[in-house]
């Protein structure tokens, strides 16, 4: 795994062993886990649709939380609506409507399935390197 600082000219390389699961997210994650959060959850398959040329699948969580459970004096609703292109397990998608945080929507545009240049993948003249253990 490779980061590189650009503007500094400076890589820092760090060697993952083969067997290890390295996890990258293109969407902000939730400040907190869903698991956590208060209220009763349910969920409804949204189905398939065709999404910048791919075909995706779609779910819809609302949450509602009781009143008086999270300093609340009246039942807060929330939803979180995710498109998700299965073949890469990537997030497309998402817009979350939350009463106390308003409307938030990420999408990833211009996705291309196919192996990038691999010259896209070369660390620039000049850079100075650094090995992580």
């Amino acid at each position: 795994m490779i980061i590189l600082h650009v503007q500094s000219k400076f890589a820092t390389i760090t060697h993952v062993p083969a067997s290890r699961t390295v996890t990258v997210s293109f969407l902000a994650l939730s400040q907190v886990p869903e698991s956590l959060k208060p209220g009763k959850t349910e969920t409804t398959d949204l189905g398939r649709r065709t999404y910048d040329g791919l075909q995706v699948t779609g779910k819809r969580v609302i949450r509602t939380t009781n009143s008086d459970q999270a300093g609340n004096d009246a039942p807060l609703q929330s939803a979180r609506e995710q498109w998700v292109y299965p073949q890469l397990n990537l997030i497309v998608d998402e817009i979350e409507r939350d009463p106390e945080y308003g409307e938030h929507e990420v999408e990833l545009t211009n996705i291309r399935t196919e192996e990038p240049d691999p010259g896209l993948f070369k660390i620039p003249e000049g850079t100075q390197m650094m090995d992580q253990p």
